[in-house]
């Protein structure tokens, strides 16, 4: 299968407004303006791989003046690999104020209603759950499964994260950071076992790789 990277290209166009949203950052005050960025599309986008996908495109401004052109992008979108890929806009005005801008690509397996997850699943000492945001593309409550609250003695931690199914009964984990600067990160990829529902996989501390836990999801059924 020939492997399709998609690298942006910023361009300068003109274009209505009529059908963007427009996402900003823009903090006026009197003729000092930070940059604002209109995007013509979605900032979250969810495609199954293989998908055709035109990706939006991002239109900055300097006050009235099209700067977008000056723009830095950073990123790349492959079609053809299930995974997250965020792309990141950054833009200075003539005031010397910087601003920027993150559109959102998950690539999902089409395969994944073969390994169902949208649950309720018994954690240590808590319930944890998991809901479908769209196909192929899942939220966790916390990742860790209530083991941060229980190792640290507390019981206001969690991490919470999404999943993206990539094919072989197995999901890519991406955590958001916690409190306290704590970034967690998975060893591996989540497996999930048609036998009995349940989701594996180990999770970690990237900043102290000794602090992490061994997940095993076991869904409850009422």
């Amino acid at each position: 299968m020939k492997k399709i990277i998609i690298t942006l290209t910023l361009f300068v166009a003109i274009i209505t407004f009529f059908s963007c949203e427009k996402e900003t950052l823009d903090i006026s005050t009197g003729k000092v303006y930070y940059p604002v960025f209109v995007n013509s599309g979605n900032q979250l986008n969810v495609v199954a791989l293989g998908e055709n996908f035109t990706i939006p495109e991002i239109t900055i401004y300097d006050g009235e003046q099209d700067i977008t052109s000056t723009a830095i992008v950073e990123g790349e979108i492959d079609l053809q690999t299930p995974g997250y890929y965020p792309v990141t806009y950054t833009a200075t005005t003539a005031d010397g104020y910087t601003g920027s801008y993150e559109l959102k690509v998950y690539v999902y397996h089409p395969d994944y209603k073969e390994a169902p997850i949208a649950g309720v699943y018994a954690g240590n000492g808590a319930d944890i759950t998991i809901e479908e945001f769209e196909k192929g593309v899942f939220f966790i409550d916390d990742a860790t499964a209530n083991e941060m609250n229980a190792w640290y003695g507390r019981n206001d931690l969690a991490v919470s994260g999404t999943l993206i199914y990539i094919g072989n009964m197995e999901y890519l984990v991406l955590c958001d950071i916690p409190w306290y600067g704590w970034i967690f990160v998975t060893d591996g990829n989540a497996t999930y076992s048609p036998a009995d529902g349940s989701l594996s996989y180990h999770i970690m501390d990237a900043t102290d790789p000794d602090t992490g836990w061994d997940i095993n999801l076991t869904p409850i059924v009422e």
